[in-house]
């Protein structure tokens, strides 16, 4: 999360911060809001057991979908 707000603030990116985790990764999103970046908490089945890959692709298509 550090290194995010460095390249938002050294690039003008935007950054994002997303989980897929279960209800006790809200912690992570309110320190991720508290610093300024938006947070997405995806919690569903779905997401259970899913490997690094296809977290990633569900992440990706989410972030596709919601862009400006």
């Amino acid at each position: 999360m550090e290194e995010a707000l460095r390249q938002k603030e050294k690039h003008g990116a935007k950054e994002w911060s997303i989980t897929s985790g279960r209800a006790r990764a809200s912690q992570v999103l309110r320190e991720a809001l508290a610093k300024g970046l938006p947070a997405i908490h995806l919690e569903d089945n779905a997401f259970v057991g899913l490997d690094a890959f296809n977290t990633g692709a569900a992440f990706g298509g989410h972030k596709d979908e919601h862009s400006t």
